[in-house]
């Protein structure tokens, strides 16, 4: 891999403005796919030896974000929103099993069968299959019996189906009123759907303004956005079914999911999540009994705000017990390993500073936070951000510098003296509680290192000054 950090060390230069975020872009395409590679077969490697895979991984996110070489590894993975290897690799071949374990035609999938040797009159257990029937049993999950239905690239798209996709359709989307007058032409009992997903809580919403009907499902909050609401859809039909309802036609604002269910081979992934409902979907399409039909949010029917309203709140709504999909386990697991892996940084070493400075790690978008800023200004933030600079208490750890403390104050030379206390900065001080006390924030060194406007401020200080931090 020394190569390859050559290429970083390349990159990484003032002098060609490439920012962190390009250089973790291009770290994650030439060192973490090698480091990737085949890491279910070295996975059991001695401790030892896998440990010079993380001097890799540790040299490569001190390039990209240009910190010095006492920089804790902890806050290097917090700060470039990366895993340890030992945990990506976890990771990834618990991902390859349950692939397997939903592939029974591969090949590979014999790893996950108990062997029988009959000589020794012996029953090996499968490990692996141990280890994802107690990963199942952990997350409350079952895996669905019944095999995944798919379609061949080249079908022919349903009939039956509203969508925007010839000049025809164009026109009934052109306004309020134009669609309007095609909801009243088509002589159809006319149902209304919505779902909704948040932090807390999924649910769907259908509205029948016909019958005056208004139903509210609460669902398991594991399931993706495009699956609710397909399921919304599925539910819609079988309450025609239970009212008796021949003629019905039903219209959600999802875009994504009238795809999915009009042909086989758009956005593929988010078919394979909701096989089995766009399966059900379809057969009653086929019946000629039903319409699905899609419906702008911008035209604002209001029958469909009643059904976004019902999905809304529909917490206190009935609650249905769905089968999850298997391509929905992936999403799940994912959750699973991020409250792992925020488990496990919280155990490393040297990361007391970066937690008490900076915070926990947070999806913070780096592009968003460091945008316009050329890769000096950039380098020199991420060392604040990362507790490890140019002040004396920093310089002392890497035996440049005997004293670690100010020369005016006579105090610690770290990040919170810089910020908080330091006499010799005051004016940066002024300037910060000025911008707090104007946007009513706390002058905390999380919600600064944090806040764009606050940054530029520290930068502009820290340019002013002529600082070397």
């Amino acid at each position: 891999c020394k190569p390859v950090l050559n290429i970083l060390r390349s990159l990484s230069g003032t002098k060609w403005d490439c920012g962190t975020n390009s250089i973790l872009n291009v770290y994650k395409s030439i060192v973490l796919s090698k480091l990737d590679y085949g890491c279910i077969i070295y996975n059991s490697a001695a401790a030892t030896t896998k440990k010079k895979l993380d001097t890799v991984q540790y040299f490569s996110l001190l390039i990209a974000t240009g910190g010095l070489k006492s920089t804790s590894l902890g806050n290097l993975l917090a700060e470039c929103n990366q895993t340890s290897l030992q945990h990506r690799r976890d990771c990834l071949i618990l991902k390859y099993l349950i692939g397997l374990e939903l592939n029974p035609e591969n090949v590979a999938n014999n790893v996950l069968k108990d062997t029988k040797f009959f000589q020794l009159e012996a029953n090996y257990k499968s490990n692996y299959k141990i280890e994802i029937n107690r990963l199942f049993c952990k997350l409350g999950i079952t895996l669905p019996n019944k095999p995944c239905k798919t379609e061949p690239p080249w079908s022919d798209p349903f009939q039956n189906i509203l969508l925007d996709d010839d000049i025809k359709t164009q026109d009934i989307y052109s306004s309020q009123e134009t669609f309007q007058n095609y909801l009243a032409s088509i002589n159809k009992v006319l149902v209304f759907v919505d779902g909704s997903k948040t932090l807390e809580n999924s649910g769907i919403g259908v509205h029948i303004p016909i019958r005056n009907l208004r139903f509210q499902y609460n669902l398991e909050n594991y399931h993706s956005v495009i699956y609710i609401e397909i399921f919304a859809i599925w539910k819609a039909i079988l309450l025609l079914k239970e009212l008796n309802i021949v003629n019905g036609a039903v219209f959600s604002d999802c875009k994504q999911a009238i795809d999915c269910i009009s042909f086989a081979h758009v956005r593929k992934q988010n078919a394979l999540i909701c096989s089995d409902l766009i399966w059900n979907i379809r057969s009653e399409i086929n019946s000629g009994k039903i319409f699905v039909g899609w419906i702008p949010k911008k035209l604002e029917i209001l029958d469909h705000k009643i059904a976004d309203i019902l999905a809304k709140t529909s917490k206190n709504g009935i609650t249905i017990k769905t089968d999850i999909e298997k391509m929905e386990i992936l999403s799940l697991l994912n959750m699973h390993f991020n409250d792992i892996w925020l488990k496990s940084w919280s155990n490393l070493r040297g990361i007391a500073d970066y937690v008490k400075i900076t915070g926990f790690p947070n999806l913070t978008s780096r592009s968003k936070l460091y945008a316009d800023l050329n890769r000096k200004d950039e380098k020199m933030l991420n060392r604040i951000r990362l507790c490890c600079c140019k002040l004396n208490f920093y310089l002392t750890r890497l035996g440049i510098k005997q004293n670690e403390n100010c020369e005016i104050c006579n105090s610690v030379d770290d990040i919170n003296h810089f910020m908080y206390y330091c006499t010799k900065h005051s004016d940066l001080h002024n300037s910060l509680n000025s911008y707090c006390h104007k946007n009513n924030i706390p002058y905390d060194t999380k919600v600064l290192f944090s806040t764009r406007d606050t940054l530029l401020i520290i930068l502009s200080y820290i340019t002013k000054q002529n600082l070397s931090l």
